[in-house]
């Protein structure tokens, strides 16, 4: 790792600003092409998850619970990341007119070769797109709008410390420096571009780093607070009015049960986890394009999950007095009352593997991963109190909106349609119209949409390369950068994002 001794200013070729899936990836990849890189990361190699060093005040409605994943070392989020692997769906690329501020830049068509690359880095057995393949669906679901899409786990663990250090090793080109903050980005005078960064070490001191080009790699809440804490020539900071808005995460929660009208095997990969070429694959349940077109849906998902009544009421047992597991959405349907105490008593992490332990079932929960409008009024701003080096304090504002509760009843309303077309099963969802709260998993560590890509510098900050609108030299990656949103896990669609950005970069620079 980089010591830079007792130097106060740094010259490099690209400063990568944050270790993460990003940082690591985009840092690897230029310095593999003999750029020289300097990579900067706030934290050390021990793990720092104290969210009052970023965040001041968080304000979310509607009975939602927080769970911030935040990783402040070497690696960043990839320090908590399960392995998880899902590209986002071609309507998710596409602008559509019932979904105000959606359509990305890009295509998914764009984005293809980068997803297969991706897939190699990560650890995807197969390296082409994930799709939900034809064998997976069970004879007793045939509706036509119905699609059967396709989670995968990595077959090994990427960690981003680790891929920078084996990278580090063995090229000169790349230097990491840790315990360096970076707390604004300083403009030149006609605000053209960026000139410096500035770190702000332990010991009190500031090194500055001047670079032709910056990635700003730090997250969906840490990007946007650098970028309206840059005010050296621009007031309210680099990147316009829409750096911190447009916020979303991937709400999920327990919300319907389901009784089939006949038992099925649960060893069917819609019901547990299955091996899947040295890796674990796990299928659920959504729209086709087609279908979220006709009914002006979102992209929802939902999972299909068994009961295991004993191995539950032994698990709700070790967890008892814990809200986190119960859901009063489902708590109290007719379906499962008397058969089991509350489905979400069930840590939805547990289930795949409890629900093996029933090999034929009719009973089961709906887990849904939800997909959300884009919301300008959902946001990342800068607070009054500042951080330990004098760097505002971030605040963030995100509700789960009256449209978004209403696309969810909808998608239920449709799959329960669908069902009863089929006769296969009966669901009840009831809850969801008259509960005040739902109990959301509202924010977890897939903050998006912060500084969302888009060709109009109004409503998104940066453009189809990465690049913030009227500042020729700094760049963003992460998920920050999704101006929709969809249901799948971001970590594949970063990852080919920002392949494409150190292509995009190599292309410009000696």
């Amino acid at each position: 790792m980089f010591d830079p001794a007792g130097d106060t200013t740094l010259r490099t070729n690209v400063c990568v600003i944050g270790s993460g899936f990003c940082g690591a990836i985009i840092a690897v990849e230029l310095a593999t092409a003999g750029i020289d890189v300097l990579l900067l990361e706030a934290g050390s190699e021990a793990p720092d998850h104290r969210l009052d060093a970023m965040l001041d005040r968080v304000d979310v409605s509607g009975g939602t619970e927080l769970h911030f994943g935040f990783a402040r070392q070497l690696g960043g989020a990839s320090n908590l990341w399960a392995g998880r692997l899902a590209a986002l769906d071609p309507i998710d690329f596409e602008q559509r007119a019932w979904v105000p501020h959606s359509g990305w830049p890009l295509s998914m068509q764009d984005l293809e070769p980068w997803y297969r690359r991706a897939g190699e880095i990560l650890g995807l057995q197969d390296s082409g797109l994930l799709a939900a393949p034809g064998h997976t669906r069970p004879r007793f679901l045939s509706a036509g709008a119905i699609e059967f899409k396709l989670f995968q786990w990595a077959n090994r663990h990427f960690n981003a410390a680790d891929y920078l250090r084996e990278a580090a090793r063995r090229m000169d080109r790349l230097r990491v420096m840790m315990n360096a903050p970076v707390v604004r980005l300083c403009e030149r005078g006609d605000a053209g571009s960026v000139e410096t960064a500035e770190v702000a070490l332990p010991n009190g001191k500031i090194v500055r780093v001047h670079a032709r080009r910056f990635v700003v790699a730090a997250g969906g809440i840490q990007t946007p607070r650098l970028l309206l804490n840059s005010t050296a020539v621009r007031p309210a900071g680099i990147g316009g009015d829409a750096v911190g808005r447009y916020l979303s995460t991937h709400p999920k929660a327990n919300m319907a049960t389901v009784i089939l009208m006949k038992r099925v095997s649960t060893r069917h990969p819609l019901f547990s986890d299955q091996p899947s070429n040295g890796g674990t694959a796990r299928c659920g349940v959504g729209f086709t394009a087609a279908a979220q077109r006709e009914h002006r849906l979102l992209n929802h998902y939902v999972q299909v999950l068994p009961f295991a009544e004993y191995r539950a009421n032994k698990l709700f047992d070790a967890w008892r007095g814990s809200h986190a597991f119960n859901s009063p959405l489902i708590d109290r349907s007719p379906l499962i009352s008397g058969f089991i105490p509350g489905a979400g008593k069930i840590a939805f992490e547990m289930m795949g593997r409890l629900g093996g332990m029933q090999r034929r079932a009719r009973k089961f929960i709906l887990r849904a991963f939800l997909d959300q409008y884009p919301n300008p009024n959902n946001r990342v701003t800068l607070s009054g109190r500042r951080d330990a080096f004098g760097m505002p304090l971030a605040d963030v504002t995100w509700t789960f909106s009256p449209e978004d509760r209403a696309s969810v009843i909808a998608f239920f309303e449709l799959l329960e349609r669908e069902m009863r077309a089929d006769d296969v099963a009966r669901m009840d969802y009831g809850r969801l119209r008259t509960a005040q709260a739902w109990p959301l998993i509202g924010i977890h560590s897939h903050f998006m949409g912060t500084t969302r890509m888009g060709d109009d510098p109004r409503t998104s900050v940066t453009d189809r390369d990465c690049r913030i609108h009227g500042c020729d030299n700094v760049f963003v990656a992460g998920p920050s950068l999704f101006p929709a949103y969809g249901y799948a896990n971001p970590v594949y669609t970063i990852a080919a994002l920002s392949l494409r950005l150190a292509e995009h970069l190599k292309t410009r620079l000696p």
